[in-house]
C-alpha cells in the first residue's frame, strides 16, 4: 500500500480542517502517519505543536511505530543534505512526540498545571480496578453509617433497598452512579434539582414525546390490519364473540384522544386477540387456518409490534408510577452525592485521580482563559482517532483549544459503523456535530471519505456489501443507527475469498457448531494446502471459548487463545498483587480489603 489513492491523498492536506470516515481496512492508520510526517517536514513547528490521540495505549503505540517506520523509510531514500540532517533530528526527537490516549494527553496537561487545576503535583492516576474498589468501599461506608446511627437518610435507604430487592443492589447502583458520575451530573442540573411533580412532568412528556416519535405511526397501521383481520374473522366466522369484542375495542379505541389513553385502548385489543403469555394472535376460537393464511403477512407485522409495546407496560396509574420514579430517583441522587463526596475525599487522601477525573479536570481548566491561551498557542494540530468513541466532555476540551476551529487545524477520523459500540459513553452525535462546525468553517469538500478496503478479498467485500446495505436500511438516529456505507476492494493480490455457512441444526443428531467449526479446519488442512496457522476463530463472547477449546482438544488441533481470561486477570494474581501492595503500603486499604476478601480470610463485606 506504498501508493496513495485519490481519497487519502486528499486526506493528508492539512491547510484546512478535516472529517474523515474511514472504513475498517482502509488505510486510516497509514494516513495519520503520513500525515503527522508531512507537517514535520513541511510546515515550520515542533513535535511539541502536534498532538496525535487514538483510542487506546496499544493503537497509539502502533501509529508511534508507524510514524518512525515512515520517517525511517525518508531517511533512508532522501539524498538533500540538509533535509536528511533535519529528518535525523526528528527521529532522535520522536519518543517525546504527543501520540496517545485522551487520558494521557489530559494527564501531561493537568501535570504542567496541577496548581491551577487545584489537585497534587504529585497526583497518581489509577486504573479501573483501583477505582472500583475504592467507590465500593465509600457506597459501604455511607449505607453502614446510615444502619450504624440510624440517621435521617435511614428510611429513605431501607425504602431503596426494599425497592432493589436487596442491600447489595442498593450498593450496584450507588456504583454504577458514581462511575459515570459525569452523566448524572448533568441529570442533576437539569431535571433532578427541580421538585418531584416537575421530574414526573417531564418523564410523562419525555415518554410521549419518544412514544410519538417510534411507536405513533406503526401503531395505527397495526391498529388498520387489527381492524382487516377482525372482519376477517367475522366473514369467516358469523357471530364470533371474540370478534364481536374487538370490534367493540376498536371502536373505543378510535374516539380516544391522547397518547396516554390511546395505549391503554390498544393495549385492551391487544390483550384480547393474543394468548396470555406468549403475544401470539389466537387460532381457537377467533382466526382459524384459511383467514389465517391470507392475513399472515399482517399477522406477523402485528405480533412483532405487540411484543415491542407490551414492555412499555402503560397503564391508567402511569402519572401515578412517574411520581413515585421521580421521589426514588431524588432519595438515590441524595445518596449517590454523599457516597461521592466520600469517594473524592478518600481519592484526595492518597493523590489518586481516576479516568473521569482528568477529563472533568483538564476540562475545567481549559476554561481558564490564561491556560487555554498558552495551549492554544502550544499545540497547533491536532488529530484524533476512532472519532465515533468521543464523548460531550472531549469534544469540550479540544474546541476551545482550537477556539471553536477559529485557528489550529483538527483532523478526525472515525467510522461511524463503529459508534453501536458506545465506548467510554461515545456520542455519535459529537462525530455529526464536528462535521458540521467543519463544514460551516470549510465548506463539503472537507468532509472525505476512505471507502476502500486493503483487509478484505473481492467475495468477501461484496457479501459484506449485500448483507449490511440491507441491515443498515432506514436507520433510526435515536437508536443510534447509521446508514451504511458502501467498501470497494482494494486488495491487491489474487485470491478472491469465499463465503460459507456451517449450520448446525442444535438437535441431538446434528454436530455442535464447536463441532462443525473444528472438522471444517481439519478437513482443509488434510486434503488442502493449509496450516493450522492460517485460520483464525472469533466468538462473540469470551464464555464461549471454554466449549471451542474442549472442541479442538477432542480432535487434536492445536490453538491458541487471544483477548480470552489472561494469567494476569486471574483472581489469584489479584490477591497476590493485593498483599504486595499492602505490604508496600500499609495504608492501601483498597489493597487490604482486597487480602480480607480473597479465599486466605473469606471476609464478608458485612463483617469488613
Amino acid at each position: 500500500m506504498a501508493i496513495l489513492t485519490t481519497y487519502q491523498k486528499e486526506a493528508l492536506r492539512y491547510d484546512k480542517h478535516i472529517s474523515l470516515t474511514a472504513n475498517a481496512g482502509s488505510g486510516k492508520t497509514f494516513v495519520l502517519s503520513k500525515r503527522f510526517v508531512e507537517i514535520l517536514i513541511n510546515e515550520d513547528v515542533s513535535l511539541n505543536n502536534i498532538v496525535a490521540i487514538t483510542f487506546t495505549e496499544k493503537a497509539a503505540a502502533e501509529l508511534y511505530k508507524k510514524i518512525a517506520e515512515e520517517i525511517d523509510q525518508r531517511i533512508e531514500k532522501e539524498t538533500e543534505k540538509n533535509l536528511h540532517k533535519k529528518l535525523e533530528s526528528l527521529r532522535s526527537q520522536l519518543v517525546s512526540a504527543k501520540i496517545s490516549t485522551i487520558h494521557s494527553f489530559c494527564a501531561d496537561i493537568l501535570k504542567e498545571f496541577s496548581p491551577e487545576a487545584g489537585i497534587d503535583a504529585n497526583f497518581i492516576p489509577i486504573d479501573r480496578k483501583t477505582s472500583d474498589e475504592l467507590i465500593e468501599t465509600s457506597v459501604e461506608e455511607i449505607i453502614n453509617d446510615s444502619f450504624r446511627n440510624n440517621n435521617f437518610i435511614h428510611e429513605d435507604l431501607k425504602r431503596l433497598i426494599r425497592l432493589f430487592g436487596s442491600r447489595s443492589n442498593v450498593a450496584k447502583q450507588l456504583k454504577v452512579l458514581i462511575e459515570k458520575r459525569k452523566v448524572v451530573e448533568q441529570l442533576f442540573k437539569e431535571i433532578y434539582r427541580k421538585d418531584t411533580v416537575s421530574i414526573a412532568g417531564y418523564f410523562h412528556e419525555t415518554f410521549i414525546d419518544y412514544f410519538n416519535k417510534l411507536f405513533s405511526k406503526r401503531m395505527e397501521i397495526v391498529i388498520e390490519e387489527v381492524t382487516d383481520i377482525n372482519n376477517a374473522v367475522k366473514q369467516n366466522s358469523e357471530n364470533n364473540i371474540l370478534a364481536e369484542e374487538v370490534d367493540d375495542l376498536l371502536d373505543r379505541y378510535k374516539m380516544e384522544t391522547g397518547t396516554i389513553k390511546k395505549c391503554i385502548a390498544a393495549n385492551k385489543i391487544f390483550t384480547a386477540i393474543t394468548i396470555k403469555n406468549k403475544l401470539e394472535i389466537r387460532k381457537a376460537g377467533y382466526i382459524s387456518k384459511e383467514p389465517r393464511e391470507n392475513y399472515q403477512s399482517s399477522i406477523d407485522n402485528v405480533q412483532n409490534f405487540i411484543q415491542d409495546f407490551k414492555q412499555l407496560n402503560v397503564s391508567e396509574n402511569s402519572q401515578d408510577a412517574e411520581l413515585v420514579l421521580a421521589e426514588i430517583g431524588k432519595q438515590l441522587i441524595a445518596f449517590w452525592e454523599i457516597a461521592l463526596s466520600i469517594y473524592e475525599k478518600n481519592k484526595r487522601e492518597r493523590s489518586y485521580i481516576d479516568f473521569e477525573d482528568l477529563l472533568i479536570f483538564t476540562r475545567n481548566l481549559i476554561n481558564r482563559e490564561d491556560v487555554r491561551s498558552y495551549l492554544s498557542d502550544k499545540y497547533k494540530y491536532f488529530m484524533i482517532d476512532e472519532y465515533q468513541d468521543t464523548n460531550e466532555i472531549q469534544y469540550e476540551i479540544f474546541f476551545p483549544l482550537l477556539d471553536n476551529l477559529k485557528q489550529g487545524n483538527l483532523f478526525v477520523v472515525g467510522d461511524e459503523k463503529q459508534s453501536i459500540y458506545r465506548f467510554r459513553d461515545a456520542e455519535l452525535e459529537i462525530f455529526n456535530r464536528t462535521k458540521n462546525n467543519i463544514k460551516s468553517v470549510e465548506s463539503n469538500s472537507s468532509l472525505l471519505e476512505l471507502p476502500h478496503s486493503f483487509r478484505m478479498s473481492p467475495k468477501i467485500t461484496l457479501f459484506t456489501n449485500l448483507l449490511f446495505s440491507k441491515l443498515f436500511q432506514n436507520p433510526n438516529i435515536i437508536f443510534n443507527e447509521v446508514k451504511y456505507s458502501e467498501l470497494i476492494c482494494a486488495r491487491e493480490n489474487t485470491d478472491i475469498g469465499e463465503i460459507e455457512f456451517l449450520i448446525s441444526n442444535g438437535d441431538d443428531n446434528s454436530d455442535s457448531e464447536q463441532d462443525l467449526i473444528a472438522k471444517k479446519i481439519k478437513d482443509l488442512v488434510v486434503n488442502n494446502d493449509f496450516n493450522y496457522n492460517d485460520f483464525s476463530v472469533l466468538a462473540r463472547k469470551r464464555n464461549l471459548f471454554l466449549a471451542l477449546e474442549k472442541t479442538f482438544v477432542k480432535y487434536d488441533i492445536p490453538y491458541m487463545i487471544i483477548g480470552g481470561k489472561g494469567f494476569y486477570q486471574t483472581q489469584i494474581i489479584y490477591d497476590v498483587f493485593n498483599y504486595l501492595s499492602f505490604l508496600l503500603d500499609k495504608k492501601n486499604d483498597a489493597a487490604l480489603i482486597g487480602v480480607l476478601r480473597a479465599p486466605f480470610f473469606l471476609l464478608s463485606d458485612l463483617a469488613l
